[in-house]
């Protein structure tokens, strides 16, 4: 199973016109950390929002643009983030 859903997440993630992905499941079946490794795997920085804990951070997507969004989440948490490595 680790191997299927690391190899369909790498090819997801090279592909040029990917469209955003969700990743649904039972609980405890290993979502988070399907991510967490594949950020670990590629070198990336992971930015993780938990809207159960932190609702008012739904306000960061409440535009469609995805420029506008980073812009947003960079202001907040004073970071910068590179849409290729995070």
């Amino acid at each position: 199973m680790n191997r299927t859903c690391i190899a369909f997440l790498k090819e997801w993630l090279i592909a040029p016109k990917r469209k955003p992905l969700i990743i649904r499941g039972a609980r405890q079946v290993g979502k988070t950390w399907i991510v967490r490794h594949l950020a670990e795997l590629k070198g990336m920085k992971l930015i993780e929002f938990n809207f159960e804990k932190n609702p008012e951070r739904a306000e960061l997507f409440e535009s469609n643009d995805p420029k506008e969004i980073i812009l947003r989440i960079e202001q907040r948490f004073a970071i910068q983030v590179d849409p290729s490595k995070t």
